[in-house]
């Protein structure tokens, strides 16, 4: 079953009377030069809880933001509490199966694969949206990044053998933001507050910011001279980078900061959005804190990116290592194309 085409529309937007005070000048930086050339690819369907595989029909392009929230509950046996929302989950309290469709992730789940068929083993499960969910994981909300090109496929994560005693579905909302152009870093500056203790129990504070990162990131680098190093946000990586020299000739030398998972709400026009996100310190597979987020975005009359912004609000806590106590950042992160000049 294909999904009906619900909205698809290339318009002109004039107006910015809509963003909130906090965000105008953000919006006037991203929306300067007069109108801009929106893309917008809104699709809606039902997901049956009672077929492995649904075939959506949407194509989905290598770079692309793939927005899916699903609403509505749905039955996984006759049994009356044998029920669950798109997030899954077992009435036991069991996370994973070992006898479902991807037992890696959580079951009874809404979950999503990029190309393949409607039979169960085939194509690419998209990427995990909230760490610890698995590999397809879509749920009531998610919005990630598709490296693949192919078809969206949505399905239930139930036991191949038994979706006969399956029912209800689950109504779902895809947008599809196009991929973005071939710019994908864009100059980025923090301006935080770091608290921590120092020997003798008192509070101490101070400013942290672009330097510090870049000090930090060069000196577990073995990176003597900082002359080049740049902080930058990439776009289809979701991180915050260190980077050496600018545009072709960037080279990456690490990353401070990685932002997953949580909450993508975007406008139907897919010029802006407001998401909160989970921080990640280097390589930590464990959250250190959250990001709540402005994002904007222009195009060209090829509806390709041409335009990003985001402004966002930071807060995060990395644990005391050796003499260091604990300590606390909360400040701003700004990022985007027309923010620092050329």
């Amino acid at each position: 079953m294909k999904a009906l085409t619900i909205a698809k529309s290339t318009w002109l937007l004039r107006s910015i009377s809509w963003f909130k005070p906090a965000t105008v000048i953000i919006s006037l930086l991203l929306f300067q030069n007069g109108g801009v050339a929106i893309a917008q690819e809104v699709y809606t369907l039902d997901v049956p809880s009672t077929v492995p595989w649904t075939d959506t029909g949407i194509n989905i392009a290598a770079g692309s933001r793939l927005i899916i929230t699903a609403t509505g509950t749905v039955h996984y046996s006759y049994s009356s509490y044998q029920v669950c929302d798109a997030n899954g989950g077992d009435y036991t309290g069991a996370q994973f199966l070992t006898d479902v469709m991807l037992p890696n992730t959580v079951c009874h789940s809404l979950v999503g694969k990029i190309g393949g068929t409607t039979a169960v083993g085939d194509g690419t499960p998209v990427p995990e949206g909230t760490p610890g969910d698995g590999q397809g994981f879509v749920g009531t909300s998610y919005s990630e990044m598709i490296p693949t090109t192919g078809e969206l496929f949505l399905g239930f994560n139930d036991d191949p053998a038994v979706f006969w005693d399956n029912s209800g579905s689950f109504s779902v909302t895809v947008t599809v933001v196009p991929p973005f152009s071939a710019q994908d870093t864009y100059k980025a500056f923090v301006a935080a507050v770091a608290i921590s203790t120092n020997q003798a129990g008192n509070l101490i504070y101070r400013a942290f910011g672009n330097k510090d990162l870049i000090r930090e990131c060069a000196a577990e680098a073995g990176i003597t001279n900082l002359t080049g190093l740049y902080l930058v946000y990439d776009l289809k990586t979701d991180t915050l980078d260190v980077v050496h020299g600018t545009g072709t000739n960037e080279t990456l030398v690490c990353t401070p900061l990685t932002f997953s998972g949580g909450v993508f709400l975007s406008s139907t026009d897919s010029t802006k959005s407001e998401r909160l996100a989970w921080v990640y310190w280097e390589t930590n597979n464990v959250a250190s804190g959250t990001l709540t987020a402005t994002e904007g975005y222009k195009y060209g009359v090829s509806n390709q990116l041409t335009g990003f912004s985001l402004f966002g609000q930071l807060q995060f806590a990395l644990p005391g290592i050796g003499t260091n106590a604990p300590t606390i950042y909360h400040g701003s992160l700004v990022a985007g194309s027309k923010l620092f000049g050329p």
